[in-house]
């Protein structure tokens, strides 16, 4: 995983956006996003996507310098996985509202009725993959 841009590589590049040339904010984002730049504190160089440049923009505009800061994930240390009862739940509560096909295949809405019902995570669909034999006979 490449390391993230210090606190001050983000304000150089937020400085690099108010002196860009352009005549609106997102043509100074896009320019600055094909510029590279260079952390002096780790060595690395960067280049920023115009959407991570506008993230960062809109950060410090509402809420000031302090969430330029690098932070933890809040759930560093929780566990992210589905647990295999949870999955069965949430399958078993979203499938009698899909359509029936004559494949026996379960469609893609599955994932977003389960996501919209708050019961799965990223990993929901490669849990689902392996956890589906054992619940269903299709």
């Amino acid at each position: 995983m490449a390391a993230k841009p210090s606190f001050e590589l983000r304000l150089r590049v937020l400085n690099a956006v108010h002196d860009a040339p352009g005549n609106n904010m997102r043509e100074r984002i896009k320019s600055v996003a094909n510029k590279t730049f260079a952390d002096v504190l780790s060595g690395h160089t960067y280049r920023f996507t115009w959407r991570t440049i506008s993230t960062w923009l809109y950060r410090h505009r509402k809420n000031g310098i302090a969430t330029l800061e690098n932070k933890t994930r809040s759930d560093k240390d929780a566990s992210r996985k589905v647990q295999v009862n949870q999955l069965a739940e949430a399958i078993h509560e979203t499938l009698p509202s899909l359509a029936h096909n004559k494949v026996g295949v379960i469609p893609k809405s599955v994932d977003s009725l389960c996501v919209s019902a708050a019961y799965v995570t990223n990993t929901w669909t490669r849990d689902a993959k392996r956890a589906l034999p054992r619940f269903f006979t299709l």
